[in-house]
């Protein structure tokens, strides 16, 4: 009861699968049973390709600079559509990892023929990172229903790097396309990946990047129409946060019924000019409404 955080769990599919074979469902299951106010088993996650900042992400033609491409990770793409389906059938949310755009439309297709084999709504199918996409795809997953968890900091960290390594200027440019989700309606959480990552486990620098889209160098904004309003970005890390993992009616805004848990901020972030809001001090957090100084 004095631990003083809550993490949701999303496991992987395929240890689940090797191990379990044909129960990964009911085994899956039974864990959520042993969920409690600080620890939520929440889906079921997919690999489909590499990493972004390792360079072994996935990519359409013309894939890299030097002509290679990435991995497809550990389930042949061909494949996910029927080993997603015992999941998709059993109501568990399901997870897809796809940092390059080839990998976005590998799980895009299996979304499309889930749901032409068992239609769904509020199944919150979502794509984990969404690194290097198309307005396209931002399209075609709202037709499908389903979500987006973006990795919005490698805008800021390593676009500019890798315009010259790996990707190109358009494609990095326009990492995290977040702009076309919005305008396609699509809801969206924003992530840090750390520690796999080394990024920031800072919630307002991912916001500061959506919605200013400033690189390394601190000057040039990196494709200025992807970048996101106040608003879309502090939900990003609150109440759509909890709403990709499923949890809006514990966390994620301030309501009867809810856990009361939040951030106390110094400064008001509707009140500041956008460019320091990732500046703002963090007096301390509210677990359950008892107060945690920083």
């Amino acid at each position: 009861s004095e631990f003083p955080l809550r993490m949701a769990l999303v496991p992987l599919e395929n240890p689940l699968y090797k191990s379990h074979v044909g129960k990964a469902v009911e085994f899956l299951l039974a864990a959520h049973e042993r969920n409690n106010d600080k620890l939520f088993f929440h889906g079921i996650k997919y690999l489909t390709d590499g990493s972004f900042p390792a360079m072994s992400l996935r990519l359409n033609f013309p894939g890299y600079l030097d002509g290679s491409n990435g991995l497809r990770n550990d389930v042949p793409w061909e494949d996910l559509p029927a080993r997603m389906l015992p999941f998709w059938r059993a109501g568990i949310p399901i997870h897809c990892h796809a940092n390059g755009d080839e990998a976005i439309d590998a799980s895009l297709e299996a979304l499309a023929q889930l749901q032409e084999m068992q239609p769904r709504f509020d199944h919150r199918f979502t794509i984990e990172h969404y690194c290097i996409s198309t307005p396209e795809q931002a399209r075609r997953l709202k037709a499908l229903g389903g979500l987006a968890s973006v990795n919005i900091n490698f805008v800021h960290y390593r676009s500019q790097l890798h315009s010259e390594q790996g990707f190109g200027p358009d494609r990095s440019e326009a990492v995290g396309r977040l702009g076309s989700l919005a305008r396609e309606g699509v809801v969206f959480a924003l992530h840090s990946d750390f520690s796999l990552v080394v990024l920031p486990l800072h919630p307002l620098t991912a916001a500061w990047v959506g919605i200013n889209r400033i690189a390394l160098d601190g000057e040039t904004v990196m494709a200025p129409g992807e970048r996101i309003d106040l608003e879309h970005a502090l939900r990003a890390i609150t109440i759509d946060a909890a709403y990709v993992l499923g949890l809006e009616n514990k966390i994620g805004s301030l309501e009867p019924g809810k856990f009361a848990d939040f951030a106390i901020l110094e400064e008001d972030p509707f009140t500041i000019d956008p460019m320091l809001l990732k500046d703002i001090p963090i007096w301390g957090t509210a677990l359950a409404g008892r107060l945690q100084p920083a």
